[in-house]
């Protein structure tokens, strides 16, 4: 049966999340390395380890202490469920979006130190990503709501100052946002292009200065390491499965050199192409290092993989669940047989 193929790596950050209970992805920092505890909205917690959710794990933050697992309630409200949870880089703050009906409508900032509530954005339109900005001054967020198979209806992209408490649209719409320790603002956006008498999409990343308030530059592709001298871009877009002969579904580009890496010259860390879980899942850490994931039948943890990219070389391997990252993306969070640990990227 013909199905069509999304390339999902394009979705990283637009999952979809459930009216009940709250999610995650790689990319949340929910590690504060000073306390050596992780953060966590309680019903993502609950769907981790399998404990059962209640209604009022939604309206709670936990705190987890690595050193024995424990979790204490960090933070609760009395309405309106909490979602999609991030610590800001410098460690003071940790972010919440807020639900009401099915739209996430509201950015909550919590000040860890005195845990109040520090800062409230309204979004009525809706919110479908957002992101600290390295100096934990600001918070892009991209507005819009969810449509069918992961496609997104973006209606803006906007810049929050929380020193001046003001906020101000920069762009009109992109695929998803990211800011780069190099204190880019990456607008990850589809463009259609002619090609074989036929519209096909393609894949850019705009580059935001904030300074100058205005996009500066593009480059090729999308998701850029955190170094931004590379980035990745699907290879295929609705195309059935029967028609791809690639196993390797995602380029990778040299943006300095402004060439395609070949899948071939990177056989050490893509090994087992058929294996590996290409939805999302191959994440960018500190500098060039990556993170493959590979299926394991009939198991919901996954063989982990991190790589050194430019070495074309697995530095360590692991077994469990990815579910976040420290500020620098220098460790990670697992999730494996009902316990949390840090392992640290070489």
């Amino acid at each position: 049966m013909k199905k069509a193929f999304f390339a999902l790596i394009i979705l990283m950050h637009v999952l979809f999340p459930s009216f009940s209970h709250a999610f995650i992805e790689k990319t949340d920092t929910i590690l504060d390395d000073k306390e050596n505890a992780i953060y966590m909205i309680g019903s993502a917690y609950s769907q981790l380890t399998d404990t059962g959710k209640t209604l009022k794990e939604g309206y709670c933050v936990y705190k987890v202490d690595l050193k024995d697992n424990s979790k204490v309630i960090f933070y609760e409200v009395d309405k309106r469920t909490m979602d999609r949870l991030t610590i800001s880089p410098d460690s003071n703050y940790i972010a919440v979006t807020r639900r009401e009906g099915e739209l996430q409508t509201e950015i909550l900032v919590i000040d860890k130190k005195r845990k109040i509530s520090a800062h409230s954005i309204s979004v009525p339109d809706g919110i479908l990503s957002y992101a600290w900005s390295p100096d934990s001054k600001k918070i892009a967020y991209m507005t819009g709501t969810y449509k069918e198979y992961g496609e997104i209806n973006s209606k803006g992209i906007w810049l929050y100052d929380l020193e001046r408490k003001e906020k101000k649209k920069i762009a009109e719409a992109a695929r998803s946002i990211e800011w780069l320790p190099t204190g880019e603002l990456c607008l990850y956006v589809e463009y259609l292009e002619s090609k074989g008498g036929s519209r096909v999409p393609f894949f850019k990343t705009l580059i935001y200065s904030d300074n100058s308030s205005k996009v500066v530059s593009e480059r090729r592709g999308i998701f850029l390491s955190q170094d931004g001298r590379y980035s990745t871009d699907p290879k295929y877009y609705l195309l059935p499965e029967d028609q791809i002969t690639d196993n390797i579904v995602v380029d990778f580009f040299d943006l300095r050199k402004g060439t395609v890496i070949l899948g071939v010259t990177l056989d050490k860390v893509f090994s087992e192409p058929n294996r590996i879980a290409w939805g999302g899942d191959i994440l960018w850490l500190k500098e060039t290092r990556l993170v493959v994931e590979k299926r394991i039948p009939n198991a919901l943890p996954f063989d982990i993989s991190i790589c050194d990219f430019e070495q074309n070389k697995v530095l360590k391997d692991i077994r469990g669940r990815l579910v976040g990252v420290n500020s620098d993306r220098s460790k990670v969070v697992l999730f494996y047989e009902g316990k949390f640990s840090v392992v640290d990227v070489p």
